[in-house]
């Protein structure tokens, strides 16, 4: 029996020296051995080193300390709950319940936050009050024995602030221990007097173990620690502890702190020692101070066993300063100058430092074959931002240059799907059912398997709740919850009876009840609404239920049912799913344990459900490339260790503590806890932790200005220091730059940039194969005298590539003797010839941003709005029939997309006149009845191929073909008419005068008759322009080469290029923005050469010359949308 300290500087040496006593002690063959963990890494680290010794790890019992002891406790006193009271998850619903059951006016600090709290707020202050409540027991026991006998703390008398809080928060534990009947002693006091009394005889009566190891906890309360050492007396108990340095270090101290001490008389023997080890490791220095303190008494060996790291290398030479306690003097570093063992990586994002990692980390296995990808950690301070970047990164690396990795650690709701569906429907459930929100909720992927919906149905009902106008609010009563007028337009129900009026009823062009078809359903769409419906009424449902604020104890079926009606478990995600109904269960013991009856609302039980059960977020080493927090992996070794995200404001911590928090406010005492301290050990610890390499990245760029962003203090510190050790014993400022420029990498804001390629630097690198190319195929061009792509200036180094540097010249249409396209496919290659090339000849589909479902009805008539309005009276006088203005308002308001009210019919008076206007003149154009549709294929001699045009002849009638749009006349609506007047004059239908109108609010269009000849020569060009368009990128964008054609002169080119670069006064959105130009034309300077005027005038002109336009004296255009600049 004793209590015995072994000291390591690595924890590959304590685990063996562990393996060792555990084969050493003499146990009962069904007793467990207990083995103390900080975290279920170590854990995890020692069932894998145990398992690879022994080929099994069995009998062995890992434990938190403090659950330890208390379970300890529980075993030798009869008494002593199975979970202890004071446990910040039991503790939170006792101290909400007391705020909130009785008055507090007697505390104004406290009164007047509770006077002002929601819920929410209420329930944080209960949670931080728990955890400091907690940290009084364990930092501050003495305190809390004080409050219960009814005292007051010396250390906070004086201090008005201290004592106000302190007022309020012993009121507050006096109740919580009369409620209780904690007493005025700490649990664990009162067992180990009870238990020391009873001697060992006693103690094994009642189970006490005869050994414990206590393994690798970084820090040891004095509470815990002093109870360990009462237990040494009855039983074996070995302190496995982290020490950096082997010789006597306990007294060294940073050259400020040492300034500071002496300036007061308080600095003793303390001396100046290693800079950075008595700087970052002041919290590992307090913590063995007070194992010797606390252990004065007790009956103690000591044992020590340290690696003294080998080599020359910057990390090993660092490493072995530290454990000798050597200060790296100026000059005294000499690596080779292929050192990379310590490195520094400055980029510009987040992101950008993944690139880098990934190509450092692919380098590093292509010089190594024997590293192995469990053999890299990858740690950083906040390991949930960060999660998303390395799936972006590591996750989308092609097959050639991917690394298995896996994310440890992270939150439970950033994890576990059906977790983090729970608390999407709860907060769903308490607001105003956005539409937007519900189809977030719909698309995950266990609510669209418990609805048997796939992509192509979520895309359809995405499009049914934009077209039926639903916006938010199950109906006009649910409104009315929120305060509003009781409409019904725009909720949940209306939109879907307009839908189910499309599925019954689809033509209907009358209102039937107040209401118009959303849109005409059928076959499978009828499902997909069906189950629409069927998620919508659920929703219904499970709002009635907890609107009301059910009591803590139907809470737990409540969350079952809502798991079992918004999830359906797929076949690997058992797992999950049962983690979920383990922390709901769990949580509805907490609430039990808490005797807590008043109703909680859904908000309340949504942020308890995201702070349940921290323990099951624990990360442990995958087998594969981990990437972790710093302090999950504390202390664990790796050949690699990568420090990600090091940036000033991320590390170390400046969480500072509450206000209220009274620690801070007394006397420090050894053993408290110091985030800032205990920061600086982590990164002490996976310096030391690193075999080979340490990779530290941070973002020190700012993307926008290139601003330079300093990284954290402990990475500035430590460059600082490396680089007076490598610079000469009395360096220049310029020795001192280079030095820390040999340990710092800046990194381009590009992946492409050209300084990846050019060998300027043998440090940046990297393995995008495509990148490489497309720099070779660039160079090569140049070398040829080509201009594939820009030249690179001084400056200009990230300029992408070019992303079309050539194909093979074989398109279909050469292939065949009698190629064919139709007019349609004319029409879509002019109106974009970039997205036409991507598209039918790369096979490439961009994807479209998904349209925003709008939460907020409109409360006026928008682009959207007027267009659809417009559309009807058009077509309706298109159809023969021309609508007055109230039949065309009594039709528009049963729209279930547009405003309701005064709103939409304001809006609806406005274009009105133009509507009108042009359904008068529509109708005229259109008394003549239409002939059926006659397809017509014309054979056209291009460049000694003849090729088949095919017409649809839509929309002809004896007067010619009529068009029209609800806008203003573009040069969109000239190519359309012109390609169709075209082949209506080639063509010549019999019975059709081949003459072309197009309608629109403010100009007229028309094409009279042309010869068949001319119009078959005007389509051979453009059809030469379209094969040619199969083969190459085609300088034509319809915006830009209008205004080249409307113009004169000079201005020509210069309104060319404010409509492709974007007018000066920001009026004209620039088409080169446009995804499909931006794409094809990526690299190339200025597209808009002189093949581009070429083209320009070869489309334009022939319709220049032959248009006539007829003003329609309108003052401006009614419907102003995203349109308005465009040609």
């Amino acid at each position: 029996m004793g209590l015995n300290v072994v000291f390591s500087n690595r924890m590959e040496i304590l685990g063996r020296i562990l393996l060792a006593e555990l084969a050493r002690i003499p146990m009962h063959p069904l007793a467990p051995q207990h083995i103390i963990v900080p975290s279920t890494a170590v854990a995890r680290y020692l069932q894998l080193t145990i398992a690879r010794d022994k080929g099994v790890c069995a009998n062995i019992k890992f434990s938190f300390l403090g659950r330890w002891l208390w379970q300890l406790a529980g075993e030798v006193e009869a008494s002593v709950p199975e979970r202890s009271p004071l446990a910040a998850e039991i503790l939170v619903w006792h101290i909400l319940r007391l705020l909130e059951e009785h008055k507090w006016d007697s505390y104004p600090r406290l009164a007047s936050f509770l006077a002002g709290a929601d819920e929410l707020m209420r329930l944080d202050l209960a949670r931080t009050v728990a955890r400091i409540f907690d940290h009084y027991a364990t930092y501050r026991p003495d305190w809390l024995t004080t409050w219960s006998a009814g005292g007051y703390i010396p250390d906070l008398q004086g201090r008005p602030s201290a004592e106000a809080d302190e007022d309020w928060q012993r009121a507050l534990w006096r109740r919580l221990t009369e409620e209780l009947d904690l007493g005025g002693i700490h649990p664990l006091e009162v067992f180990i007097e009870k238990t020391i009394a009873a001697g060992r005889p006693a103690a094994a009566e009642s189970h006490l173990p005869e050994s414990a190891a206590v393994f690798a906890v970084p820090s040891l309360p004095s509470l815990y620690l002093r109870t360990l050492c009462r237990l040494a007396e009855l039983m074996d108990i070995t302190l496995y502890l982290m020490n950096p340095c082997r010789e006597y270090w306990f007294e060294i101290v940073p050259p400020a702190r040492l300034a500071y001490l002496q300036n007061r008389k308080r600095a003793g023997y303390r001396e100046i020692g290693h800079s950075l080890l008595a700087d970052w490791g002041r919290a590992t220095q307090a913590a063995i101070d007070l194992v010797y303190e606390e252990a004065v008494t007790t009956r103690t060996s000591e044992a020590s066993e340290f690696h003294v790291p080998e080599g020359d290398t910057l990390l090993r030479c660092l490493q072995r300063s530290f454990l000798e306690l050597e200060e790296l003097m100026p000059g005294s570093l000499h690596p080779n100058d292929d050192d990379r063992s310590i490195e520094i990586h400055c980029c510009h994002s987040a992101l950008r430092e993944l690139e880098v990692l990934h190509d450092r980390l692919l380098t590093l296995f292509g010089r190594d074959d024997t590293l192995r990808a469990e053999e890299v950690a990858v740690l950083t301070p906040d390991i949930d931002s960060l999660a998303p970047a390395v799936d972006a990164v590591f996750g989308a690396a092609p097959s050639a240059r991917y690394l298995p990795y896996a994310v440890s650690g992270r939150s439970l709701a950033g994890t576990n799907p059906y977790l983090r569906v729970l608390s999407e429907v709860l907060e769903l459930l308490s607001s105003r059912l956005p539409a937007g929100r519900i189809f977030a909720l719909l698309r995950q992927e266990p609510v669209a398997r418990r609805y048997g919906l796939d992509e192509e149905e979520l895309s359809l009902i995405r499009k049914f709740l934009r077209t039926a106008g639903m916006h938010w609010g199950l109906d006009g009563a649910h409104r009315g919850e929120w305060r509003l007028p009781k409409e019904e337009r725009h909720t949940l129900r209306r939109g879907l009876d307009s839908l189910f009026l499309g599925l019954a009823l689809p033509e209907l062009d009358a209102p039937l009840g107040g209401l118009l078809p959303a849109d005409s359903l059928e076959g499978t769409q009828a499902a997909a609404l069906g189950q629409l419906w069927l998620f919508i009424s659920r929703l219904s449902f499970w709002k009635d239920r907890v609107t009301v604020n059910p009591a803590p104890e139907e809470w737990q079926g409540i969350l079952n049912g809502l798991l079992a009606d918004f999830t359906r478990c797929g076949e690997n995600d058992h797992g999950d799913y049962d983690r979920t109904v383990g922390i709901i269960a769990s949580l509805a013991e907490n609430w039990r344990a808490a005797r807590l009856t008043r109703g909680l609302s859904a908000k309340v039980v949504r942020a308890a459900l995201l702070e349940a059960d921290d323990d099951r977020r624990g990360a442990t080493p995958t087998g594969t490339i981990t990437f972790a927090s710093l302090a999950a992996l504390r202390g664990l070794g790796f050949r690699v260790i990568c420090l990600v995200g090091m940036n000033d404001l991320a590390f170390p911590s400046r969480e500072h503590p509450p206000e209220f928090d009274l620690i801070p406010k007394g006397k420090s005492r050894r053993g408290d806890r110091q985030r800032r301290r205990e920061d600086r050990g982590l990164f002490l610890d996976a310096l030391l932790a690193a075999g080979e390499i340490l990779h530290i990245s941070y973002t020190g760029r700012d993307r926008r200005d290139n601003a330079e962003l300093p990284p954290s203090v402990l990475v500035s510190q430590l460059r600082d220091y490396l680089a007076r050790a490598l610079a000469p014993a009395d360096p220049s400022g310029e020795e001192l730059n280079a030095a820390r420029t040999r340990l710092t990498v800046e990194h381009p804001l590009q992946p492409f940039s050209r300084r990846y390629f050019d060998a300027s630097d043998p440090r940046l690198v990297s393995h995008n194969q495509i990148y490489t190319a497309a720099i070779a195929g660039r160079d090569a061009a140049r070398k040829a005298g080509q201009t594939a792509g820009p030249e690179v200036e001084e400056g200009d180094e990230e300029l992408p590539p070019p992303f079309f540097t050539g194909m093979p010249d074989s398109p279909e249409a050469r292939e065949n003797d009698h190629p064919r396209v139709t007019t349609a496919e004319l029409a879509a290659f002019l109106e974009n010839p970039s997205r036409f090339f991507i598209r039918q000849r790369l096979h490439v589909q961009l994807i479209r941003p998904e349209e925003t479902l709008e939460d907020d009805e409109p409360l006026t008539m928008g682009f959207t709005e007027d267009r659809r309005a417009a559309e009807i009276v058009a077509a309706t006088a298109a159809r023969g029939r021309r609508l007055d203005y109230a039949e065309a308002l009594n039709i528009i308001g049963a729209l279930p997309d547009l405003p309701a009210g005064a709103a939409g019919e304001a809006g609806f008076a406005r274009i009105w006149p133009a509507v009108d206007a042009l359904a008068d003149r529509l109708l005229r154009a259109t008394a003549a009845p239409r002939i059926n549709p006659r397809q017509v294929t014309l054979l056209l001699k291009v460049r000694g191929k003849t090729w088949e045009l095919i017409w649809d002849g839509q929309d002809l009638r004896p007067t010619g073909l009529v068009r029209y749009r609800c806008d203003a006349l573009r040069g969109y609506d000239h190519l359309g008419a012109w390609i169709h007047h075209l082949a209506l004059c080639a063509a010549r239908p019999e019975g059709v005068t081949p003459a072309t109108t197009h309608l629109a609010f403010d100009n007229d269009l028309h094409f009279a008759e042309l010869p068949p000849p001319t119009a078959c020569d005007y389509l051979a060009e453009l059809i030469a322009l379209y094969e040619r368009g199969l083969g190459e990128p085609i300088p034509f964008f319809r915006r830009a080469s209008w205004e080249y054609a409307v113009n004169v002169g000079n201005r020509k080119i210069t309104a060319a290029r404010n409509k492709w670069r974007g007018s000066p006064d920001g009026k004209s959105p620039p088409e080169k923005e446009d995804p499909w130009h931006a794409l094809l034309w990526r690299g190339v300077p200025d597209p808009l050469d002189d093949d581009f005027t070429r083209i320009a005038g070869l489309v334009f002109d022939p319709i220049l010359l032959h248009r006539r336009v007829v003003e329609n004296n309108l003052a401006e255009n009614p419907i102003n949308g995203p349109d308005g600049n465009q040609g």
